[in-house]
């Protein structure tokens, strides 16, 4: 599993900065908004664990929109952290929901309450996230 300090990309970039990458975000994306407890039009309404899963992927999104892929092909040291960071929260968020650790973490961040259980297909889109 990649990880901020140990994710070695390759030369061209292209596993993060393909549309591909992109599309796996979105997925991963709707289907917490898909997923049954999830209060679309308010998600701060949404269970505590739902709705912090929610917002870090969805920034973790808006991070990678955001990348300047011309800055980072050419060495660029702040394009370069971005796109760590980018690959350091996809890490995280497969952690946060597909792990068994992930509890814990939720657990933590949600000052006790019990997180919610995410199905196989949204773990799944998290792990390709990671992978």
């Amino acid at each position: 599993m990649p990880s901020a300090t140990s994710f070695v990309p390759n030369s061209d970039f292209n596993d993060i900065t393909s549309g591909a990458f992109a599309s796996r975000i979105a997925a991963l994306v709707q289907a917490l908004e898909d997923h049954p407890l999830m209060n679309r039009s308010n998600p701060k309404a949404s269970p505590n664990s739902l709705f912090w899963v929610w917002d870090f992927v969805t920034r973790t999104q808006q991070m990678l929109d955001q990348l300047n892929v011309s800055a980072l092909r050419s060495g660029d040291m702040v394009a370069k952290e971005q796109y760590q960071d980018v690959i350091g929260r996809c890490a995280m968020s497969e952690q946060m929901i597909a792990s068994d650790k992930g509890g814990m973490m939720l657990r933590m961040m949600c000052r006790g309450e019990e997180p919610v259980q995410f199905s196989e297909e949204v773990k799944q889109k998290a792990r390709a996230l990671a992978a």
